[in-house]
């Protein structure tokens, strides 16, 4: 992917969230971008729209997220014909309603998931593709913190330190890239591709980055929108950091899985 497409992501993820989340999204939206997106489309766990407000260019059909206020917030962007509250683990749609379901830093976020696996797969027609992205576990190897303090010799820190991050992140489910594929087999998907979204170094710069982000995120929290620096100072400063946006075939404490519903689906 080039240069171009990757500043193009960051100036605009620059635009609503902090340095860190910026870094995070435009290596998702970079790795995504590779794919043709064919509709209708499902955004599962749309939130405020953070994501698709951002990478999709034109209107897609339905956004879908749990909470109310993030809903009324994603509607606002414009870039959804039809935006849903919902419970990802009971879709309000019919069999074969979509060529597409993408989900972006969701699923982690819900317990007992699997559900959510059945759900898209329902609602996905025969041959209909599903990309999400998620962590795994290998990116408790990847935190700077986690190892210097291992490194150290305290190992016990580090894991709280692990527990306190996830905590903040709200993630209540983060296995191995292996058991989150097997529950995506499971549930009938053929896995078409598996690709890590960010390298270390791009990591390490987004836990570095992640105090500064506080401001941003009290403003969400309290104002009902993230308070964010000036974007050209921000542009300035962060610019050369743009390089670092690129996918590792070696790292994946982040994912992108890209799965296919078959043709021939099951009691067909």
């Amino acid at each position: 992917m080039s240069y171009k497409t990757s500043l193009r992501f960051f100036n605009r993820y620059l635009k609503i969230a902090p340095l860190s989340l910026a870094l995070w999204r435009s290596a998702e939206a970079q790795e995504l971008e590779k794919y043709k997106l064919k509709k209708p489309i499902l955004d599962v766990g749309c939130g405020f729209g953070e994501f698709g407000g951002v990478f999709f260019s034109r209107q897609i059909e339905v956004g879908l997220d749990i909470d109310h206020k993030e809903i009324l917030r994603a509607s606002a962007t414009g870039k959804y014909k039809k935006t849903v509250i919902a419970d990802a683990k009971n879709l309000p749609f019919k069999d074969y309603t979509f060529n597409t379901v993408i989900s972006i830093s969701t699923l982690e976020h819900i317990p007992n998931n699997s559900q959510v696996f059945k759900e898209i797969y329902r609602v996905l027609k025969p041959g209909g593709c599903f990309y999400f992205t998620v962590p795994t576990e290998e990116l408790f190897q990847g935190l700077l913190i986690v190892n210097f303090l291992n490194v150290i010799g305290l190992r016990s820190i580090a894991l709280i330190y692990y527990r306190i991050f996830n905590k903040v992140f709200k993630h209540v489910f983060i296995p191995s890239e292996k058991i989150w594929l097997t529950i995506t087999r499971s549930t009938g998907f053929n896995i078409e591709k598996v690709q890590g979204t960010f390298t270390k170094t791009l990591l390490r710069i987004f836990e570095l980055a992640l105090p500064f982000a506080l401001p941003s995120q009290l403003g969400k929290i309290f104002l009902g929108r993230r308070l964010v620096y000036a974007l050209d100072i921000k542009l300035f400063i962060f610019r050369p950091l743009v390089r670092l946006i690129k996918s590792d075939s070696t790292y994946k404490g982040n994912i992108l899985v890209f799965a296919r519903k078959p043709q021939k689906t099951r009691g067909n």
